[in-house]
């Protein structure tokens, strides 16, 4: 409608025409220039992301790995007082016996 109103008028339509073409192109360059940026943004901040949880990742195995160092340390004290106990304990079942074969037997008069 707006373009035989101009037509009547004496306004050269194809003008008109490539105005609203260049309209139209800065438009659309405009919206491809803020999907750019919009794209680069999530992309920088799905890196940060990524690159946080790699951090995580490391300082986890670490911690496991240092946790699994720690553990074999309990590991091997454990087997440690568990043959140390035995030892103890074969001393003392030993010196019961030894106690009980050097004392006298005792008779109870009733």
């Amino acid at each position: 409608r707006a373009h035989i109103i101009f037509s009547e008028i004496g306004y050269d339509t194809e003008k008109l025409n490539e105005v609203n073409v260049i309209s139209d192109r800065e438009k659309f360059l405009k919206y491809e220039e803020r999907l750019k940026q919009s794209l680069n943004h999530s992309l920088k901040m799905k890196e940060e992301r990524i690159s946080v949880l790699e951090d995580r990742v490391k300082e986890n195995i670490n911690q496991n790995d240092s946790l699994r160092q720690e553990l074999s340390v309990i590991k091997k004290q454990s087997k440690s007082y568990q043959k140390q106990n035995k030892s103890l304990q074969q001393s003392l079942d030993n010196s019961v016996v030894s106690i009980q074969s050097t004392s006298p037997s005792r008779v109870s008069v009733r």
